[in-house]
């Protein structure tokens, strides 16, 4: 399954970029989680889904190498309300332009706030016109 176009563009925007602690949601299957886990099998990469079947299907979709969810695996997905307690180096979002704007501004106050000392914080959106997540 191809990546969302929100998705497709935070997977390319982070090629540059190196972090071992990530957070993240996704719109599709956690394309993005699985790119990232794949390319720094020493990073711990956590994608955080809001419904379980999303998150079970997600899980499904993973690479059978990161599928088993009893393993020690760099990466989890994860279906709570909240996003993982602890600092993290990468905060990853795509965000969809038929989405939930106050939803949105939740867990950007949220990865925010979970940013390491020199963390980055990168949002992408499927909407090409976009001004709110601009500003």
């Amino acid at each position: 399954m191809h990546p969302r176009p929100a998705e497709q563009l935070l997977i390319e925007a982070t090629r540059e970029i190196t972090a071992r602690r990530v957070l993240c949601t996704s719109l599709g299957r956690a394309q993005f989680a699985a790119t990232w886990a794949d390319q720094f099998p020493d990073a711990h990469v956590a994608c955080l889904f809001l419904d379980l079947y999303q998150a079970r299907a997600a899980q499904a979709a993973l690479p059978s190498r990161l599928q088993d969810p009893n393993s020690n695996s760099h990466l989890k997905i994860l279906c709570q309300p909240d996003f993982p307690a602890g600092e993290v180096d990468l905060v990853a979002l795509p965000c969809a332009a038929h989405g939930d704007a106050e939803l949105t501004r939740d867990f950007l106050q949220a990865g925010y706030d979970q940013l390491a000392v020199g963390g980055r914080m990168v949002v992408t959106t499927d909407n090409p016109s976009d001004t709110w997540l601009h500003e």
